[in-house]
């Protein structure tokens, strides 16, 4: 019996990227440069937005929310993707963070600095951030986490190795011996299966 992904809100697909400038590292950053395409920001669509009670931002919650969106489509992009799964995982990614935020606050025109102070302002606060997810429809913002994935309602669940954390195994070699399959647990009586999984660090 498969199980299927039930519906839930959906997120707003990136749209077609054009090639923006990126800036150059700082002083002290790797010599790598962050080379993505980023799309342009639409202040206009949010102009009207009222900023939630608690928002002491700097920014305009509405042009915030503008340079919001365009850093929820960059997280989810391919591009971002190959980025956080290439061979040196996604730590690799960090010394690149000012390039990232300065890219993202270039396209509604304010400062880097400006930029990260108010929305991690929004991102530390729970209310802040689910209103600025719905405000924008952003993955990103609006589920707070990095990947998109391809699952849609209808979807057959994937299966996902199980190991109990009681007696945990010695080796990865032991734990992969040991793991019990998620799909074991499906109720027989047509019942949907409910998984709630996190991690904390």
């Amino acid at each position: 019996m498969a199980t299927t992904v039930g519906a839930r809100d959906s997120a707003t697909e990136p749209s077609s990227a054009t090639a923006a400038p990126v800036p150059p590292p700082t002083k002290g950053s790797p010599l790598k440069t962050l080379n993505l395409s980023v799309s342009p920001a639409e202040p206009a669509k949010y102009q009207h937005a009222v900023a939630p009670d608690g928002y002491e931002g700097s920014i305009p919650w509405g042009l915030l929310a503008a340079a919001a969106k365009v850093e929820s489509d960059l997280w989810v992009s391919d591009e971002m993707q190959v980025l956080l799964e290439g061979d040196d995982g996604p730590m690799a990614f960090v010394p690149l963070m000012p390039q990232f935020h300065a890219l993202v606050a270039s396209t509604v025109g304010v400062s880097p600095e400006e930029y990260v102070k108010c929305i991690t302002h929004v991102k530390r606060n729970t209310a802040l951030r689910v209103a600025m997810g719905e405000l924008t429809q952003g993955a990103y913002f609006k589920y707070n986490h990095a990947r998109q994935g391809d699952l849609t309602v209808g979807s057959t669940a994937p299966d996902v190795p199980l190991v109990h954390l009681k007696e945990p195994p010695a080796s990865c070699a032991e734990q992969a011996k040991s793991a019990t399959s998620l799909l074991k647990f499906l109720p027989k009586d047509g019942r949907p299966l409910v998984v709630m999984a996190g991690s904390y660090t």
